[in-house]
């Protein structure tokens, strides 16, 4: 694998348009029923946001609902931050969107996203990390 340096990423996260924001789509089947189902579930967008890891101070600061959201490591900022995002994708159709039940057996789940810019390399590594987590307080420092 050649790593070209570190990269900058951004991910259009705009509430108002649907077809840009990120979206999950689960394909999955259900006891006894012989037949596969597919919910599309768009991100959460106001609970969306993204951490950014200060080196040089060794602060946090999280920042919830932007329009993009941020991910790598900013070659513009002289201590190099780094970014993570992370979107929030209810699949209990608590937001409006499909709902997956709680007896499906997943078959196969794609996340898409629209990247807004890329910044600095012209590949850029990712690492997708798949975690529940609730309780989040909205913070916005940006």
């Amino acid at each position: 694998m050649i790593i070209t340096g570190p990269g900058f990423v951004g991910i259009d996260d705009r509430p108002t348009v649907a077809i840009t924001a990120p979206e999950l789509q689960v394909e999955y089947i259900r006891p006894g029923i012989f037949e596969t189902f597919t919910a599309e579930i768009l991100s959460d967008q106001p609970l969306d946001g993204d951490i950014e890891f200060d080196p040089f101070s060794g602060t946090f600061v999280i920042t919830q609902g932007p329009s993009t959201l941020l991910f790598g490591i900013d070659n513009a900022i002289s201590n190099r931050s780094e970014f993570r995002a992370f979107v929030n994708l209810p699949l209990d159709g608590t937001t409006g969107e499909d709902a997956v039940p709680l007896d499906a057996i997943s078959v196969s789940a794609t996340l898409i996203v629209a990247i807004d810019f890329v910044d600095f390399a012209a590949t850029v590594p990712v690492v997708l990390d798949l975690i529940e987590y609730s309780g989040f307080k909205r913070i916005d420092h940006r």
